[in-house]
């Protein structure tokens, strides 16, 4: 199976997950706390095909954001029973912008739909499915026979949470103080201090971001941006 066909069951996978949950639950914030507890969930629920874990850097110490309030990134990562021999390396992302709280339910359902679907190779019963049932390749069970799948449902954890505050729903970017930086942003979010926050979403290195392909990237290990003054390559956890 191609690298190709396994990135359109991913994206399928988190369509479906769209069309099918997030349209009619709403867009209320809801505390980390209980969103990382979701994941846990998902992880113990699995029957052994997902594990749970904080984002690390090179070094195996976790990840954490680099705010007044810092927080820690929580990975769902997806893999078969006995492991796969050369698995293709599939990366969801959720919430980069802390005010999209609808994002990181679509990492969440498609994380939960793997899990509960992976032992077969039909698509569920349902309406919502019958478009999907003519791409006999692109199901579940290929999916997770082929690839390993990382899920990082709120990628802007501290910017999350601080969007949940009193009078900061408009929040985008990260936390950071980017006062000493040596080309801080013209712009902030409404009635906030320009002088916090990157846009998580506008900070990769452009030069090289998209040239090549997800599998190629994450083997690597991927870029990520440590804000305006720089950048890290930080595998991610068991690559």
């Amino acid at each position: 199976m191609s690298a190709q066909v396994i990135h359109k069951s991913a994206a399928l996978l988190a369509t479906l997950a769209l069309w099918g949950r997030v349209a009619t639950q709403g867009a209320e914030h809801v505390p980390l706390a209980d969103v990382e507890q979701r994941i846990t969930i998902i992880a113990r629920d699995s029957g052994g095909s997902a594990t749970t874990s904080k984002l690390q850097n090179a070094g195996g110490n976790d990840i954490q954001t680099a705010g007044a309030n810092p927080q820690k990134i929580t990975l769902l990562k997806i893999a078969k029973a006995g492991g796969v021999g050369d698995p293709v390396k599939v990366l969801v992302t959720g919430a980069h912008h802390a005010r999209e709280w609808v994002s990181y339910r679509i990492v969440l359902d498609a994380g939960d739909f793997i899990v509960t679907n992976g032992p077969t190779d039909t698509w569920p019963a349902g309406p919502q499915f019958n478009y999907f049932r003519k791409f006999k390749e692109m199901n579940v069970k290929a999916l997770t026979d082929n690839a390993v799948i990382f899920m990082v449902p709120i990628v802007n954890s501290e910017g999350y949470e601080f969007s949940g505050t009193a009078g900061n729903d408009s929040w985008r970017k990260n936390r950071r103080d980017v006062t000493n930086d040596p080309a801080p942003p013209a712009e902030g979010p409404p009635g906030g201090n320009p002088l916090i926050g990157i846009d998580l979403n506008r900070n990769y290195p452009s030069s090289d971001w998209g040239k090549v392909s997800y599998a190629m990237a994450l083997t690597a290990g991927p870029t990520i941006p440590a804000g305006r003054g720089g950048s890290v390559t930080t595998p991610v956890p068991g690559i």
